[in-house]
């Protein structure tokens, strides 16, 4: 009995993982790339189209994988879903996680390792949609630059820049001086610092693993934890203070 229960339950993470696979490849190569080359070829802001295209499409991801998994549920908490305009600072379970805020905010950048922008097509992809590259060094330099430019408009415009550093704590992050960065534009654009935290990504899908773990969890969630502001009350808060008080947030999350 408990063979056979293995076997299926094997068999189903086999076929949902299988099916939301297909439908990344072959979904975006027969549904999705044509609007991805429409968009290049005639929209004036190409940023905000591609950037749409992907909400939409891992949008879709996450519906499909609901579907297939009845009794997951993706839960979002703490008005998560009216944030605008904000620097959004998270944990980082699983490779899930970015694809989950994708999914959730249709104007949005994100900070994605340099290594992504070399692989052919997806590489495109990122630099199209106006991501940035986790480093200001190398030939990518000229990049980061560029997409740094933008970012007052950008926020002006509704737009969030969401950030993952290395589990929740910033000291250990290999890239730490560059998600730094983060904090200080939010410092000098004055743009608030929501902190979120993502929970059961990583048991659902696992780091390390080919396979979803359909049957591990009841509900991937996604809860705002609080805000912090730069400028609270005319107070000069440092960019060190910044970091310690989102870390101080995330951590108290883990705690509970």
């Amino acid at each position: 009995m408990i063979r056979i229960t293995s076997f299926r339950k094997v068999a189903l993470d086999v076929f949902i993982t299988l099916i939301c696979w297909i439908y990344y490849t072959l979904g975006f190569i027969i549904i999705f790339a044509p609007a991805y080359i429409f968009c290049t070829l005639f929209k004036q802001n190409k940023g905000l189209s591609y950037q749409r295209l992907n909400y939409h499409f891992y949008r879709t991801f996450f519906h499909l994988l609901a579907f297939l998994t009845p009794k997951l549920k993706i839960i979002f908490k703490g008005g998560l879903e009216n944030i605008r305009s904000s620097i959004i600072v998270s944990n980082h379970l699983s490779y899930l996680d970015p694809l989950l805020l994708i999914s959730i905010y249709k104007r949005h950048k994100t900070i994605v390792k340099d290594k992504f922008f070399n692989i052919p097509i997806f590489g495109f992809v990122l630099k199209r949609s106006g991501y940035i590259p986790s480093t200001s060094k190398g030939k990518l330099a000229y990049l980061t630059i560029h997409q740094m430019e933008y970012l007052q408009e950008f926020f002006s415009e509704g737009g969030n820049l969401f950030i993952f550093p290395e589990g929740t704590r910033f000291s250990n992050n290999v890239d730490s001086s560059f998600y730094q960065g983060a904090f200080k534009i939010a410092k000098r654009y004055n743009i608030p610092i929501k902190v979120i935290s993502i929970q059961n990504t990583d048991v659902f899908f696992p780091p390390g693993k080919l396979l979803f773990n359909t049957g591990a969890v009841d509900s991937i969630t996604v809860v705002m934890l609080g805000t912090i502001y730069p400028d609270l009350s005319g107070k000069d808060t440092s960019v060190s203070e910044l970091m310690e008080q989102a870390q101080h947030i995330l951590n108290s999350r883990e705690d509970t």
